[in-house]
């Protein structure tokens, strides 16, 4: 378990591929990821309570929630009411159907706070055993998320989202116990997207030469290699 030497104000979650974490897609809450990716969720809980995080995946719980311990910070590769992991998955669908699912591919993390009046209390929480390995993380160029499936008008049919199950997870959870607020005081969205739907920037186009296609670079006026004029 790695430990928080921060205290923040409140926990904090992210997608990731390999425990690197994905890029926003223009600092919205949508991103892109390639098909039958596996990925996992960053959860940060860098403050001196414990938290219950409440995940749910295409509209639908992955089960029992999960208990953050004070300074914990670790990936989730699993569903907590089995054992496969997080993977997204893309289909084709005809681009003329109108509803597809606003919940396909929205990852969705209420965070709950530790109730010290004992009001309120979930059933069966989990949390992570201490055998768990955590790892640091960095930000990546890889993008996907978001809340309804994106229509690509050069084709009769679209790709269409779905966050699913992939293979088997080696990540082993263990009961908890706690009592915790049935409201959430945090929750964070995320969107996966088809890697198909993403717009791709002037500046990730490259430029080659007509003549030996060898890449160009900007300010080039002719290519070093044959001398045709760029």
């Amino acid at each position: 378990m790695n430990v928080a030497t921060n205290s923040g104000s409140s926990p904090c979650a992210h997608i990731c591929i390999n425990n690197n974490r994905i890029k926003l897609c223009n600092n919205k809450s949508f991103l892109y990821m390639k098909d039958k990716a596996e990925f996992q969720i960053e959860l940060d809980n860098s403050t001196n309570q414990k938290y219950l995080a409440n995940i749910t995946v295409n509209g639908t719980s992955i089960g029992p929630g999960l208990i953050l311990r004070p300074g914990e910070h670790t990936f989730l590769d699993r569903y907590t009411n089995n054992k496969h992991k997080f993977s997204f998955s893309t289909y084709e669908v005809n681009r003329h159907r109108k509803y597809l699912g606003s919940d396909n591919g929205v990852v969705e993390i209420n965070f709950h706070p530790q109730d010290f009046n004992n009001e309120t209390s979930w059933i069966s929480p989990l949390e992570f055993s201490d055998t768990t390995i955590n790892y640091s993380t960095k930000d990546t160029e890889n993008p996907n998320t978001s809340s309804t499936a994106i229509i690509n008008y050069s084709s009769a049919t679209l790709d269409a989202a779905l966050a699913s199950k992939g293979s088997k997870s080696k990540q082993k959870l263990e009961e908890g116990s706690g009592t915790f607020s049935i409201w959430s005081s945090k929750t964070v969205t995320y969107k996966i997207l088809p890697e198909s739907q993403k717009e791709v920037s002037i500046g990730e186009i490259r430029s080659y030469c007509t003549e030996c296609g060898r890449r160009s670079k900007k300010g080039w006026k002719f290519c070093p290699s044959c001398g045709t004029k760029a």
